[in-house]
């Protein structure tokens, strides 16, 4: 099988780190599963980096210029140059990728009147003129399945223009008669994040270790505790994003981004699954309770009177033209997590916050 990764895969893990690239990089090899990043979705991140890294260091200058209007002014300490740091980065991620044993597909090398036929056909990814980046992508496929023609799986959140259907798993019919003319027999699935492939695909090829599933569950691990651990971990939480699609009961609408601001008291520990790795290493996911603050946006016009008998605290007024900053203290929060750990010693090597949900508050 061959695996292709998109732009998406990158957007909350910018450096190629954590669960879902750790557990394909550990399976791939033993499974005659190959993973390729197109040359293009490289470009892209590097492209978001720095428009993140420029975003962030326009934000510091702004505040600071503004604390320095409330209290006194002082001197910012140097930021990091954009150019230097984005190099650095370009280089540390395809180190990254060379060390998790994902391969780099070269831009295609159709001609431009090629790609404008596409484009005036309207073939996909093309659609109404968009999706010149999509085209490239998908034709560094094509070329590559060319050499070999292979099944595969295209991890994109962009189902939109290559499924048939936005939230659909099969290939766009355009995109199927690509794949026809190559090799009849060739056929390509779409999965929609990096996640959802390793759940489906991945994890099913690592053996469950029930005996310590259950140590860890009833605290009997002679190593550590998951308690201990997650309490060691807790500050992970912070800056975590919470999708109003994961708020079970509040009474007041909050905008997006909804964020933890500071968590404590876990409770109600879960241990789902243990799976043993091929490198050795022990993989845990599960689940756990938490006491939360977490910050998100009101629309100014339904800020008034919120902190009248309520605990929810307008943290800034003047946050833009339209919506105020809140917090709200003391909500209960579902987290889900995962960590890996090497049971020689216990080292608890890499830790991942995989969701947060369930807000419970109504006003007084």
């Amino acid at each position: 099988m061959r695996v292709i990764l998109d732009t998406s895969c990158f957007h909350d893990n910018i450096h190629a780190s954590g669960e879902p690239f750790e557990l394909l990089a550990d399976v791939a090899p033993e499974s005659a599963i190959e993973v390729f990043v197109p040359e293009v979705v490289i470009q892209e991140v590097v492209k978001q980096f720095r428009t993140r890294l420029e975003t962030v260091s326009h934000a510091i200058q702004a505040n600071s210029r503004d604390l320095g209007n409330l209290t006194k002014p002082f001197e910012l300490p140097p930021l990091p140059d954009v150019d230097t740091a984005v190099e650095e980065f370009e280089s540390s991620l395809r180190d990254r990728l060379k060390a998790l044993n994902i391969r780099v597909l070269p831009l295609p090398t159709l001609t431009h009147q090629e790609m404008l036929d596409r484009d005036k056909e309207n073939r996909r990814p093309f659609n109404s003129g968009r999706g010149y980046r999509d085209a490239l992508i998908w034709e560094s496929i094509l070329e590559d399945l060319n050499d070999e023609p292979i099944d595969f799986v295209f991890v994109t959140a962009n189902s939109k223009d290559f499924g048939v259907k936005a939230g659909d798993d099969v290939l766009h019919s355009d995109l199927r008669k690509d794949l026809e003319s190559i090799e009849p027999a060739c056929s390509g699935r779409l999965f929609a994040t990096l996640k959802s492939f390793v759940d489906a695909e991945i994890k099913p090829k690592l053996k469950s270790v029930d005996e310590i599933k259950r140590a860890l569950q009833t605290d009997a691990y002679p190593l550590f505790t998951v308690e201990q651990v997650l309490k060691e971990q807790i500050d992970e939480l912070v800056n975590v994003d919470i999708s109003t699609h994961d708020i079970r009961d509040i009474d007041v609408d909050l905008d997006e981004p909804i964020t933890i601001e500071s968590a404590d008291d876990v409770t109600d520990v879960q241990i789902s699954q243990v799976l043993e790795m091929n490198s050795g290493r022990l993989y845990v996911e599960g689940t756990f309770t938490c006491t939360a603050t977490i910050e998100g946006y009101v629309f100014k016009g339904d800020a008034y009177g919120l902190e009248e008998g309520g605990r929810i605290f307008v943290s800034d007024w003047n946050w833009n033209e339209h919506y105020v900053a809140v917090e709200i203290p003391d909500v209960q929060l579902n987290i889900e997590f995962s960590f890996t750990f090497d049971r020689r010693k216990a080292d608890v090597e890499s830790f991942n916050v995989v969701r947060a949900s369930g807000i419970e508050y109504r006003r007084a």
